[in-house]
């Protein structure tokens, strides 16, 4: 006697709950090294402008400005001397508010983290340059007032000036410290800024991920037959989102760039400005010294001669640049800082976008698998 078998139905195995696991896994990776990268890119590109516009540039504008004080103090002494106002008010006011305004400019350069480890060293050094000027100058005029024929107010108004002007003097050592500033700038500017390569490093992944969000859509619409999946949308429009904070970094750089021009602007045209007017005082100082030298002994000494047939020899000054108002540029610099730093708060948004994408491919993939799971049975 034969028994027969009873036929089973038998389905076939198909993958499409790995494959949904699969593609979940995938996403959320990708989201997370998209994640990490642009906000590794947002980071570095916004702490280089915050130092950019709470030192560096700052500090580039308080050196130049005591410089450009310095300058116009030692012009308004030798005027004072030139005109004979010494023997009333001494160096006069202008000199006094110019000398206090480059002590305020040097003080709050000081604040700032300036130029290399050297430079506390050098501002010291330009604060007792500063004041040995000072003494100097007084000394002058006190010399001027008790006797304008002696030639001690003469070595006096010399030594002052070759504290300021000499190699090594107060001016070199400000020229030295803004230089160093400013390489500072160019050295932080370019290191924070927006290249092909630091986008990539975010843009990359971040299309990758784009691209398999619509992958994604496609595969659930043809398995599950649905036009759309509402999960992997809402994921897609906050991975738009996140890119789109990232690509601030591009603006970071762009105006991390204009400052830097700005910086740059602004130093050639207080150098022009400022060097005329150094040199007039040095030119109206050599007259002075001349004259004097002349008076007492036919001509001066070797030395203090060579260096007023040096400034001589550098031609007159315009009259109008030579009494010029030296540019304020502190107001552009800050406004272009602030702009590269304006975007601070939206770091965070990074992270926050990346999780609520993740969250809702989460909840997009799982609710298929549901469905999957149902429709098996």
């Amino acid at each position: 006697m034969t028994t027969t078998r009873p036929m089973t139905e038998t389905r076939p195995r198909t993958t499409t709950r790995r494959d949904l696991l699969r593609l979940a896994f995938a996403l959320v990776v990708l989201t997370v090294l998209t994640a990490v990268c642009a906000l590794a890119a947002f980071e570095r590109a916004q702490r280089t402008a915050d130092t950019v516009r709470a030192d560096t540039a700052p500090a580039v504008v308080e050196v130049s400005a005591a410089r450009g004080a310095l300058v116009e103090a030692d012009l308004a002494a030798v005027t004072s001397f030139s005109t004979g106002a010494v023997r009333l008010s001494g160096p006069g006011d202008e000199y006094r508010d110019q000398i206090a305004i480059a002590s305020q400019h040097l003080t709050r350069a000081a604040a700032h983290d300036i130029g290399d480890g050297s430079a506390p060293q050098r501002l010291e050094l330009v604060n007792a340059l500063l004041a040995a000027y000072s003494s100097s100058i007084e000394q002058a005029a006190a010399s001027f007032r008790n006797n304008e024929n002696t030639p001690l107010w003469t070595s006096d108004l010399w030594t002052a000036s070759r504290l300021l002007h000499a190699d090594g003097g107060a001016l070199a050592q400000l020229d030295g410290l803004r230089d160093t500033q400013i390489g500072k700038l160019d050295s932080e500017v370019d290191a924070g800024a927006n290249t092909v390569l630091a986008s990539l490093t975010w843009l990359v992944p971040g299309i990758a991920l784009l691209v398999l969000l619509g992958v994604a859509q496609l595969y659930l619409r043809r398995r599950f037959h649905r036009v759309i999946n509402a999960g992997l949308a809402a994921a897609t429009l906050c991975v738009l989102g996140m890119l789109a904070i990232a690509g601030l970094t591009i603006d970071i750089g762009s105006r991390l760039d204009t400052t830097r021009d700005t910086v740059h602007e602004l130093k050639d045209r207080w150098h022009g400005q400022v060097s005329d007017r150094e040199t007039l005082a040095q030119q109206t100082l050599a007259d002075l010294i001349d004259t004097q030298c002349r008076a007492q002994a036919g001509e001066c000494g070797s030395t203090v001669q060579g260096v007023v047939e040096d400034v001589r020899s550098r031609g007159p000054i315009d009259a109008e640049t030579s009494q010029a108002t030296v540019i304020d540029g502190t107001s552009s610099v800050d406004v272009d800082a602030a702009a590269a730093s304006r975007h601070g708060g939206y770091g965070v948004l990074i992270p926050l976008t990346a999780a609520a994408a993740i969250a809702l491919i989460a909840v997009g993939i799982y609710a298929r698998i549901v469905e999957y799971q149902y429709r098996s049975k």
